[in-house]
């Protein structure tokens, strides 16, 4: 099971049924230890919280970093610390969990942005997509929304043509059902589909 398969619908707990093993412990027992690295991965983070309006861009670790760096140091460690980062041989490692790489990917793929905001709208911000939940294509997710709205349009008593024929919406009367059951159908189709 891929990653775009695990952030689709799919069930990530299903087991096999020759062997009994999830799609982690075959990525494992097949070798393949990077991709149960990100499987494991997603599964500990399975929603990805910078596509939430609630979002907020600050990373967590800047204030404990800043108040470290602030605090004031005595002569002697000051001096352990250059002898330090002149001994010691400089290795790469790979980047750390909750990093400045990791809050950096955050800031630029959150709704807000400016390389998101500007480039496109969401449809459905107060639902983003999480591993095992099933998500909505943006079809059936604007039918829903336009139900909505001809439902709250319905109640100030006024109703959007759906037949297209350039009205835009009409004023229901008293005796007026035709329109009423024009709406009334075409929410039941949007509901069922």
């Amino acid at each position: 099971m891929s990653t775009p398969e695990m952030l689709q619908w799919h069930n990530v707990h299903t087991t096999d049924p020759s062997r009994g093993m999830t799609p982690r412990e075959w990525a494992c027992y097949t070798g393949r230890s990077e991709a149960a690295f990100l499987m494991q991965r997603l599964m500990d983070r399975p929603c990805p919280e910078q596509f939430c309006d609630q979002y907020k861009s600050e990373w967590p670790k800047m204030k404990e970093l800043l108040a470290k760096a602030a605090e004031p140091k005595s002569c002697l460690q000051r001096i352990s610390e250059g002898v330090r980062s002149a001994m010691s041989f400089r290795t790469s490692c790979g980047p750390q969990e909750d990093g400045v790489l990791d809050h950096m990917v955050r800031m630029t793929t959150s709704l807000s942005s400016p390389f998101i905001a500007i480039s496109c709208r969401t449809v459905c911000p107060g639902s983003p997509p999480c591993v095992g939940k099933r998500t909505l294509a943006v079809q059936e997710i604007l039918r829903k929304q336009r139900a909505q709205e001809i439902r709250s349009q319905d109640k100030d008593h006024a109703i959007i043509s759906p037949l297209g024929n350039g009205l835009g919406y009409s004023q229901k009367g008293p005796g007026d059902h035709s329109n009423n059951e024009i709406v009334v159908s075409y929410l039941q189709e949007v509901d069922q589909g």
